[in-house]
């Protein structure tokens, strides 16, 4: 699973290609994306792309504060992990983000069994 804010999904964006398309990467593989507002929502076309393309990729995308024509998750990506993964111990977690999602997605993969060692992280 990979876990971004904001500009931490640019160096995502080509592990996951470089996965799919180089090495032909089979297991699942998600994009979480928080942004603060629903304007700030980027590569719907580049991804919905991706999905269509590669049945094993999924991304999600939540908004801290959108505007009243946001449909999808409203709050953070720790709270779609949780669901997705209640059981994270098979799990491999790339983070890339503000510090605050960084700390609080690392205690959260940390409590649904994924091994600190299998955490990879840049914050900034």
């Amino acid at each position: 699973m990979f876990l971004a804010t904001g500009s931490g999904c640019a160096p995502f964006r080509c592990m996951i290609e470089h996965a799919l398309r180089e090495k032909g990467y089979t297991k699942p593989i998600t994009l979480y994306i928080g942004l603060n507002h629903s304007q700030d929502v980027f590569w719907i076309d580049y991804l919905e792309n991706l999905k269509r393309e590669f049945t094993n990729f999924n991304y999600k995308i939540a908004v801290w504060k959108p505007d009243n024509s946001w449909k999808g998750h409203v709050g953070f990506i720790t709270d779609l992990v949780k669901q997705d993964y209640p059981d994270a111990s098979q799990c491999s977690a790339y983070l890339c983000g503000a510090k605050p999602m960084i700390d609080s997605a690392t205690e959260l993969l940390k409590q649904l069994g994924c091994l600190e060692k299998r955490i990879y992280m840049e914050k900034f």
